[in-house]
């Protein structure tokens, strides 16, 4: 394998925000059931006198924040128009129940504005730069409004600023813990995309000192003992030099098992013991067939770290007489193998795959692990 060929490690950086993204959701979800057994503690405390309308109000409300949890959880990208129909709902929640309440009963302690102020650091996240703004403005306007609807006085007034300013720095001050997060693993994924290119080369150096070696130590001085003996015939020089190119390609694809070594002690550094069963004869695969291999097995182990919830993997080699399998298998929660809505397996394994001739057989369940096969015929040695 030359130094064109030799498969460059990169990593997932658009993953690692995609993690960042999914962990701050979880922890934004979380935030919004918090808040919402909160206010209800403080809706039973405070709604004596209050009358059958408020409870009502109050139980239409927790039916909204019921959907809402319920579709976050179940369509975690679908945040953008919940979250604009959770603020619209909490703000009418809070101007209708000023008018419910004797005049100056209107405070913080409302269940909806205790709700909006607790599901503030919410919204950056699951509303999103487009939504996100305009709900936070709309529940800090409609507290102002509750507290005046509530009581026309300068208190009230004050109480309703003072109220709705608490939201604004919840949703600012979250906004920037999720921008510094995001800052931060960006700094990560470069640092890592530098020692991946780093190992890259390292591996590179040391393939062309092998082939060097390969061809000093053994092609090199067979090539001028055939040229010094005078005693050989053409015929016999032509044999004996397609012998040495025979012996030469099998050396210089004798080291592609060092490879998938390299390959598993680098996802074990990232917590995935990789199990090797290697077939103890060459794989005979060109170099093209090989970095496509390689590039396959790499994100075949990728998507087992991201998805399957295992720290286990196992791959196998195996030569048969016209070709060879490489066997990448998990113990992991499996998928379903006819929805490849990702881009790893259909563009990252399928594709490379079969641009050099080789076919991948994909064998999973929910529950049951994978078994990723790659399927590839040995291109015949010509000699000329």
């Amino acid at each position: 394998m030359n130094e064109a060929t030799l498969p460059l490690i990169t990593p997932d950086v658009p993953d690692v925000d995609t993690r960042v993204s999914r962990d701050f959701r979880r922890m934004t979800v979380s935030v919004l059931v918090l808040a919402t057994v909160a206010s209800t503690m403080h809706m039973i405390q405070h709604r004596h006198g209050r009358g059958r309308i408020y409870d009502l109000l109050f139980a239409a409300t927790l039916a909204e924040r019921v959907w809402l949890v319920t579709r976050l959880v179940r369509k975690p990208d679908s945040g953008h128009g919940p979250m604009a129909v959770d603020a619209a709902t909490l703000a009418a929640g809070m101007i209708a129940s000023s008018r419910l309440v004797e005049a100056g009963g209107f405070s913080g302690t409302n269940p909806w504005t205790h709700l909006a102020g607790g599901s503030s650091p919410a919204y950056p996240h699951l509303a999103g730069p487009r939504v996100g703004p305009g709900a936070i403005t709309l529940l800090a306007a409609a507290t102002l409004l509750a507290h005046r609807l509530n009581s026309p006085t300068r208190d009230a007034t004050l109480r309703g600023l003072s109220d709705g300013m608490a939201h604004v720095r919840g949703y600012v001050l979250s906004g920037l813990v999720s921008s510094t997060f995001r800052r931060v693993a960006d700094a990560l994924a470069r640092a890592a995309h530098e020692a991946e290119i780093q190992r890259a080369a390292e591996a590179a150096a040391a393939e062309r000192d092998r082939m060097y070696g390969v061809i000093h130590d053994h092609t090199l001085q067979n090539l001028e003992r055939i040229a010094a003996d005078p005693d050989l015939d053409t015929a016999a020089s032509r044999t004996l030099a397609a012998e040495e190119l025979a012996n030469l390609t099998d050396r210089l694809r004798a080291g592609t098992t060092g490879d998938l070594q390299a390959v598993a002690d680098e996802f074990d550094a990232c917590g995935l013991h990789v199990t090797l069963n290697l077939d103890p004869e060459p794989l005979g695969l060109d170099a093209t067939q090989w970095a496509a291999v390689l590039d396959a097995t790499r994100e075949a182990l990728r998507n087992v770290t991201k998805h399957a919830r295992t720290d286990t993997a196992t791959v196998t080699t195996r030569k048969h007489e016209s070709g060879c399998t490489v066997t990448i298998t998990d113990r992991g929660c499996g998928f379903d193998p006819t929805r490849e809505v990702g881009y790893g397996l259909p563009h990252r394994i399928r594709a490379p795959l079969e641009a050099v001739g080789g076919v991948v057989d994909v064998v999973s369940s929910p529950g049951r692990g994978s078994t990723i096969t790659l399927t590839l015929v040995i291109p015949e040695q010509r000699v000329v």
